[in-house]
């Protein structure tokens, strides 16, 4: 049962990946405006357009590290339910999860306003890594 649930997770996060990436350039990017614009608000009254922009870039890379890290604890998780080394659970999880990034940063090259980027693909593998590995450590044990 519990392989199924992730299976579904890791559907809906591919999905959800998927929705995001096919948003269109200027749609992404006020969505991306508004949450920063949101957290600024929580954190100080200096909510000018000028910081919002300056924030963009690294935000929107941190979001890349953190969603794909979403996604290699879900790839681990399903692949702990498989009787295989732990060293193969790693190297899969990240596999399923890079390959997933460069699929989803090709598709993005069709979308209006967007591009594709081996540096997002980078980020997003590091994110899945550092997720894989955190887990991996709670695996051993």
């Amino acid at each position: 049962m519990q392989k199924i649930i992730l299976i579904i997770l890791l559907i809906i996060w591919m999905i959800t990946v998927y929705c995001f990436s096919n948003q269109k350039g200027e749609t992404s990017g006020n969505t991306s405006g508004k949450v920063i614009e949101a957290v600024l608000k929580i954190f100080t009254k200096d909510v000018s357009e000028e910081k919002i922009q300056k924030l963009q870039l690294p935000i929107r890379k941190l979001a890349h590290f953190t969603i794909f890290a979403i996604g290699g604890v879900l790839a681990i998780m399903l692949l702990n339910q498989y009787n295989i080394p732990l060293i193969q659970k790693i190297i899969y999880s990240q596999l399923i999860i890079t390959i997933y990034a460069a699929t989803d940063e090709f598709h993005q090259k069709f979308i209006p306003g967007r591009t594709a980027s081996i540096w997002d693909v980078l980020i997003d593998s590091a994110g899945a890594l550092t997720a894989i590995l955190i887990i991996s450590l709670f695996i051993k044990k």
